[in-house]
């Protein structure tokens, strides 16, 4: 256990791969369930990312390419670029 996160382990079993799998994910997600159920959820963590200005978070999305698409020919090195 730490500050942000909770780390809790179950050995489950089962008769082949797959029971085992779909076993699993059910542990895990009835667990959260109850979790988020238990004191209505306030063991769960209450930090939520909130971005400080909107119009700025769509102006990065809608920005210039990375440099990686320019690498693999998305767009051209001299494009945009203020002589």
């Amino acid at each position: 256990m730490s500050e942000r996160t909770i780390e809790v382990r179950f050995l489950v079993s089962a008769s082949d791969p797959g029971k085992l799998f779909d076993l699993r994910c059910w542990v895990r997600e009835e667990m959260l369930r109850w979790v988020q159920e238990l004191e209505d959820g306030q063991f769960l963590p209450q930090e939520r990312f909130t971005p400080a200005n909107p119009a700025e978070e769509a102006a990065e999305r809608s920005g210039p390419a990375s440099g990686r698409a320019r690498r693999a020919g998305g767009m051209d090195g001299a494009a945009g670029v203020a002589t």
